[in-house]
C-alpha cells in the first residue's frame, strides 16, 4: 500500500512538472528569440548609422569651397542627431568603430573650416541643424 502510495505520488509529481518544465522551455525560447531580434535590429540600426557617418566624411572629404563645408556640417549634424537614440543601444565594440568615424570626420572637418575660414558659418549650420533636429524630435 505504501509502495502504491509512493508510485502514485512520483507519478502526479511528474505530472505536475512536465507543463512547468514545457511553460520553462517556452520562456526560454522566447526569450532567446528576443535577443535575436534585438541584435539584428541593433546591427540594421549600426549600419544604417555607420552609412551615414561614412557618407557625411566623403562630403566633408569632398568639399571645396566654404558654402560646400557648412552644408556638410548641416548635414552631419541633423542626420546624427537623429540617431543618437541608437548609439545608446549599440554593443561597445560598435559604439567605438562609431566613434571612431566620429573623431575622423571632426579631424575632417577641422581641416576644411580652417582651410576656407568659414568658422562662423560652420557653427551656424551647427546650430540651425541642431535646432531642426531638436523640434523634429520633439514631435
Amino acid at each position: 500500500m505504501k509502495l502504491r502510495f509512493f508510485i502514485l505520488s512520483i507519478a502526479c509529481m511528474a505530472i505536475f512538472a512536465m507543463p512547468a518544465q514545457a511553460a520553462s522551455k517556452a520562456r526560454t525560447k522566447v526569450q532567446t528569440t528576443k535577443s535575436a531580434e534585438a541584435v539584428k535590429v541593433s546591427t540594421q540600426e549600426f549600419n544604417q548609422l555607420k552609412a551615414t557617418l561614412t557618407s557625411a566624411i566623403s562630403e566633408m572629404k569632398s568639399a571645396a569651397s566654404a558654402k560646400a563645408v557648412t552644408n556638410s556640417m548641416y548635414n552631419y549634424t541633423k542626420s546624427f542627431l537623429g540617431m543618437n537614440k541608437v548609439y545608446k543601444g549599440l554593443t561597445n565594440y560598435q559604439k567605438k568603430q562609431v566613434d571612431v568615424l566620429v573623431k575622423q570626420f571632426g579631424v575632417q572637418s577641422k581641416a576644411k573650416i580652417a582651410k576656407y575660414g568659414c568658422k562662423k558659418e560652420a557653427d551656424a549650420a551647427i546650430q540651425k541643424a541642431t535646432m531642426e533636429a531638436l523640434s523634429s524630435l520633439s514631435k
